[in-house]
């Protein structure tokens, strides 16, 4: 699951995934940063 905490769609993703007990790998990434418009996501 890639995250942005300050995300209110990314945090429900994250604890419906918690609170379903499913075992996600998270990555965080930053968008104020522009880090999704890097070379992996684009």
């Amino acid at each position: 699951l890639y995250h942005f905490p300050m995300s209110p769609p990314s945090r429900s993703a994250l604890l419906v995934a918690r609170n379903l007990g499913l075992d996600v790998e998270v990555k965080i990434l930053n968008l104020m940063a522009g880090e999704h418009m890097q070379e992996p996501f684009v």
